[in-house]
């Protein structure tokens, strides 16, 4: 329901922009060739007489842990089949997150990964297979999405994508398959980190998340990673029971 967001008025946005876009409400990084002393010059002349506000969070309710499957079957004109199955996964700052993002990379990230390979080129059973995180700060998701080829059986195709996580869990990867997904995580780190905006926004980020030095240990948390790490947060995340999952059907 949005209506309430329809008849918001010129007041409202400004009660809102005041409650929110305040100084004690906000986080400034400063990066670039200036000193430490310029910067707090530059700081206090232009936000020192920016009033601080009462700034009241909306506590959210959180959703209950799924204890079993639950599925959403939609027809509508569409060329072809898709499935889109979620699992839920761990937020940002939690142990398990930097395992959980190269298992996402390992599995359906990129034309190397084990779902492209398997099932897209191999059994060709989808001419689309892709997977990817949902989240940050709070709890995400596990997200795989497969664009079934015409004649596929969906539910077919949705079995095998399954088998793909089982022979995971069951047969571990190598070493050699962790290593590249280390080795691509560490180099999308290493080249974000040379442009300086780049810089400022993480550093702001790592400050939102409680742990401003995350920026310099990224690197270390993604090689720390063991293959029995991958295996253990797969068995535990891409569990049916912990996945809801759309259908979305192509009208006959």
């Amino acid at each position: 329901d949005i209506s309430h967001i329809k008849n918001s008025t010129l007041e409202d946005v400004k009660a809102f922009f005041k409650h929110f876009y305040c100084p004690n409400n906000a986080i400034l990084s400063v990066v670039g060739n200036i000193t430490l002393e310029k910067t707090k010059l530059l700081v206090e002349k232009w936000y020192n007489d920016i009033p601080s506000q009462t700034v009241i969070l909306k506590q959210y309710p959180q959703e209950l842990k799924q204890i079993q499957p639950q599925k959403e079957t939609i027809t509508s004109d569409v060329p072809l089949d898709v499935v889109v199955k979620a699992y839920h996964c761990c937020k940002r700052m939690h142990k398990d997150y930097y395992t959980t993002d190269l298992l996402c990379d390992i599995l359906g990230t990129g034309r190397s990964s084990r779902l492209y390979n398997s099932l897209v080129k191999g059994k060709k059973l989808f001419s689309e297979l892709d997977c990817y995180l949902t989240g940050d700060i709070e709890t995400g998701l596990f997200i795989i999405e497969g664009k079934a080829i015409s004649g596929v059986d969906i539910y077919e195709a949705e079995t095998a994508i399954i088998s793909e996580f089982e022979r995971l869990i069951n047969e571990g990867i190598k070493v050699d398959e962790l290593q590249k997904v280390k080795n691509k995580a560490e180099t999308n780190i290493k080249f974000n980190d040379l442009g300086v905006l780049n810089k400022a926004m993480k550093l702001a980020y790592c400050e939102v998340l409680g742990e401003v030095n995350l920026m310099n240990t990224e690197v270390d948390k993604y090689s720390s990673v063991e293959i029995n790490d991958i295996v253990s947060v797969a068995k535990e995340t891409l569990r049916e029971n912990n996945c809801s999952t759309l259908y979305y059907l192509a009208k006959k």
